[in-house]
């Protein structure tokens, strides 16, 4: 039961993150699919994707993502979020927004923590992360079968590339989508009139307005 549970908490977990992907590109008309066909092609390459990891070599496969695709990239897009939020959308406009919906006035130390300290700090960690990658080069442990113990070795140089092009593409929409927007080389407005009458007609919404 333990382990099924596990599976059953993965796989709510995948559903979630793949309709996220998946309603994005809907909505975007960058894909002129059906959603069944897009829904299989992506199930498709992320299993074939994840058969990587269940090779002999997928333990160290699985160090290399954990160490590198959840750390520069989520601070970098973290640190974007921020900006756009704060300095692009308004801390202001944000602060009236949370009044809204929660009916609490804003204090001061969640203005001066979004304004100030969250995008220092961020960039503080991240600068701070990549210099220490190149002073001390990222390790990953090897079992020995000969002494039976792990010993700690350097990252090949090609294994690197790779790790470095992980990072790079999770951080890579959000430069390119505002040089999309700012040149208007492609219309990626969502058609609001159309998305409001598909929320209109939801049983939610009807909830939301009769309380």
């Amino acid at each position: 039961m333990f382990f099924l549970m596990l599976l059953m908490l993965g796989m709510g977990s995948m559903f979630g993150t793949l309709e996220g992907v998946i309603t994005s590109l809907n909505d975007s008309k960058l894909i002129s699919l059906k959603k069944p066909v897009l829904t299989a092609i992506l199930c498709s390459i992320a299993c074939g994707i994840g058969l990587v990891f269940t090779t002999h070599s997928g333990q160290y496969w699985v160090m290399l993502f954990d160490h590198f695709a959840g750390t520069y990239s989520l601070m970098a897009v973290a640190f974007f979020e921020v900006l756009a939020v704060i300095y692009v959308y308004g801390w202001q406009n944000f602060a009236r927004d949370l009044v809204d919906m929660t009916g609490e006035t804003i204090s001061c130390y969640w203005t001066i923590t979004w304004r100030f300290i969250s995008p220092v700090l961020m960039l503080i960690l991240f600068f701070a992360s990549i210099i220490k990658s190149f002073i001390d080069l990222p390790r990953y442990s090897v079992y020995n079968s000969v002494t039976t113990h792990q010993n700690a070795q350097t990252y090949p140089e090609w294994v690197l590339i790779i790790a470095s092009s992980m990072v790079l593409f999770a951080m890579a929409p959000v430069p390119l989508i505002w040089f999309i927007r700012k040149f208007k080389i492609m219309n990626l407005e969502m058609d609001i009139p159309t998305v409001f009458f598909f929320l209109i007609c939801t049983p939610i919404f009807e909830i939301i307005i009769k309380t």
